[in-house]
């Protein structure tokens, strides 16, 4: 192996060896670091070190760009290493939030001084930390192939970066993550008192069972009439609608992770809507060819299904008649941070929350019970709908 790091127990730190064949003869150079991380940097710095030691390098172009690298990066290496939801949000990024502020600099140039103005510069932007974190975990990925793979740079100026947002900025970041009770009985009713046609009615039915079941977006958007079991009073999430698709010819695609799938017990409300809304859906297809509606989605206008920027649309309306802010980040996701927020202060059990919402058991939530049955979701939604009942 080129370069190794094993932790000594008596010196109590990380050992780096790094080992290179140069004119045929093996070279070598280790040390040790506290923190294993460091001890890997020094590791790939003294391999690189030994590399340039060798006659046949690798050929590469000293005047490379961070723009073009960046782009060749992640459609030549991260191209079917990662989902299509985590390249499109990386190409997102490196678009709009990196290109602009260092993609004019050379690869061979970027140094620890132009990289940490490129973090106050996102700080500077409003950015969350949460945001400015993951910005920085694609350039260090993407500086550590250039180290590991390419060869052209010693050292990787984005793993350690200082993060520094005012604690008035934090707070407000956490506000737009989630509504309070009042913003959303003022949204509850202006979405109502503004519906001139069907798009608006189903829009304000969206909103309500968003807040009442926090499932995503596009997980709602793809429920059909057979996801709803009656006799259960419950929810099955097994696909979303792939925001590519044409709402003409929408298509399904994978939920985001495995713990995604899963089905979940509703409240009276969420019934009543999925009820008036499989009725309004029959009086729909009676007036439509016959076979135009293939799907029978839960919410649909002329057996299309709505489209999240329908949905986005009327809430930047709603919001803007009601006097409630609009969240300009989180605008339709805050509903699901809301639910969450609720059942925490429901006493719900963390892994019950998890299980429902659809997170992975390696969320950032803290873990406190090992299982959750069906019987405690069940006294989720109970415990859930009792709050809500005393609030709305």
């Amino acid at each position: 192996m080129a370069v190794s790091v094993n932790y000594d127990e008596k010196r109590k730190k990380y050992v780096w060896r790094a080992r290179a064949s140069i004119n045929g003869k093996q070279k070598e150079r280790s040390g040790a670091c506290k923190l294993k991380r460091e001890a890997q940097d020094a590791g790939n710095k003294a391999y690189n070190d030994l590399l340039r030691q060798e006659k046949n390098s690798i050929d590469f172009d000293a005047n490379l760009l961070i723009s073009d690298a960046l782009k060749e990066w992640l459609a030549t290496v991260k191209h079917g290493t990662i989902s299509w939801q985590t390249e499109r949000i990386y190409a997102g990024h490196i678009k709009n939030n990196i290109i602009p502020f260092i993609g004019h600099i050379k690869v061979v140039k970027l140094n620890s001084i132009n990289y940490q103005r490129f973090i106050i510069a996102l700080v500077n932007k409003k950015f969350s930390k949460g945001t400015i974190k993951l910005i920085n975990t694609i350039m260090y990925n993407f500086l550590k192939f250039m180290i590991d793979d390419m060869r052209v740079i010693d050292h990787n100026v984005a793993a350690n970066p200082k993060i520094n947002i005012k604690e008035n900025d934090k707070k407000e970041d956490e506000q737009n993550m989630y509504y309070d009770d009042e913003e959303l009985n003022l949204i509850f009713k202006f979405s109502r008192k503004l519906i001139k046609n069907e798009r608006n009615r189903i829009c304000a039915d969206i909103f309500e069972v968003l807040l009442y079941t926090g499932i995503r977006i596009n997980e709602l958007l793809a429920i059909q009439e057979t996801d709803f079991n009656k006799e259960k009073k419950t929810l099955i999430i097994n696909k979303q609608l792939s925001y590519k698709s044409p709402m003409s010819n929408p298509t399904f695609i994978p939920l985001k992770t495995k713990d995604s799938y899963r089905e979940i017990a509703i409240n009276k409300r969420v019934q009543e809507i999925f009820n008036e809304r499989i009725l309004s859906n029959k009086k729909m297809r009676l007036r439509l060819p016959s076979g135009a509606v293939k799907k029978q989605f839960m919410f649909c206008y002329d057996g299309m299904p709505i489209g999240v920027h329908t949905v986005r649309y009327y809430l930047k309306k709603t919001c803007t008649a009601a006097n409630v802010r609009y969240h300009t980040k989180h605008a339709i996701h805050a509903f699901r941070h809301t639910h969450i927020k609720h059942l925490v202060e429901a006493n719900i059990p963390h892994v019950t929350i998890k299980k429902r919402v659809g997170h992975s058991r390696s969320s950032s939530v803290t873990l406190h019970y090992m299982h959750s049955d069906e019987s405690m979701d069940k006294q989720a939604n109970n415990l859930y709908e009792k709050l809500i009942s005393e609030r709305f």
